[in-house]
């Protein structure tokens, strides 16, 4: 079980323990008739802040599944352009061509193996920095000669700027995430909501648990999916290096033919 999990397991079961023994404290210290007494001004209250809260916590949440999706597709331009680069290589002759390849092969495998993870963490990767700056080292090292060189070379240069752009988008959204203060009003609202089902006293205590606690279950479970969407390449429904991984298998596959582009 992974670590994301077990916090989300934590958040759902210690909210709902607090939310039903608050419901208890409150059962024990307050008569029922007094309670029932704010039964109306309380049943509008909640409708009103519990509508306010449901529309920003969907707001927030349908934000941060974007970014994810966003992040996605950062990915995916990027390793396909990494790919756009090593296939234009081919136009060149040796030993420029095996070295373009050879750096595209390096960067890829410091993507998958080192820099995902230091993503998550929030942290650079100094290595990624070291082999895509060799790669465009060995790019501008080489006079083209040819028309079709030429041609090839541009091409390369332009997709050397979709991967530059793509590679910084994606390092930028590696360390955004919520605001704090937006966090805040987060907790607050959803802790609001849940006192103000107390002022509804039912004959029957385990219905009353029953439904407070599939509320706060409710709550936790979203706030909980948007901690796990708050950093898009960490968690369990984080962004994988799954292109750059593509990339690896089909170069790995060129390996092993006779005639390579």
């Amino acid at each position: 079980m992974t670590t994301s999990i077990l916090i989300g397991l934590a958040m759902v079961v210690g909210s709902t323990a607090f939310a039903v023994a608050g419901m208890f404290f409150v059962r024990k210290n307050f008569d029922l008739e007094f309670l029932r007494a704010h039964h109306d001004v309380a049943a509008a209250l909640l409708a009103v802040v519990g509508t306010l809260y449901a529309v920003l916590l969907a707001f927030v949440i349908v934000d941060a599944m974007s970014n994810n999706q966003q992040a996605r597709l950062t990915a995916e331009n990027e390793a396909n352009a990494l790919a756009n680069i090593f296939r234009s290589a081919g136009a060149f002759p040796e030993p420029t061509k095996s070295q373009i390849r050879a750096y595209c092969v390096e960067y890829t495998n410091v993507v998958i193996n080192e820099e995902w993870d230091d993503m998550a963490k929030g942290i650079p990767c100094k290595n990624a920095w070291n082999a895509v700056t060799s790669l465009w080292k060995a790019t501008l090292s080489y006079e083209p000669v040819t028309e079709t060189q030429k041609a090839m070379y541009q091409c390369m240069i332009d997709e050397f700027d979709e991967l530059g752009n793509s590679r910084r988008i994606r390092l930028v959204m590696s360390r955004s995430s919520v605001s704090w203060v937006l966090w805040t009003v987060l907790i607050v609202g959803a802790i609001s909501t849940i006192v103000f089902t107390y002022f509804f006293a039912l004959e029957s205590a385990m219905s009353q648990v029953i439904m407070t606690g599939l509320l706060t279950m409710t709550l936790a479970l979203n706030l909980y999916l948007l901690l796990d969407y708050n950093n898009p390449y960490a968690g369990e429904l984080s962004v994988r290096p799954d292109a750059f991984q593509l990339d690896m298998e089909i170069w790995e596959h060129l390996k092993h033919l006779r005639f390579q582009m």
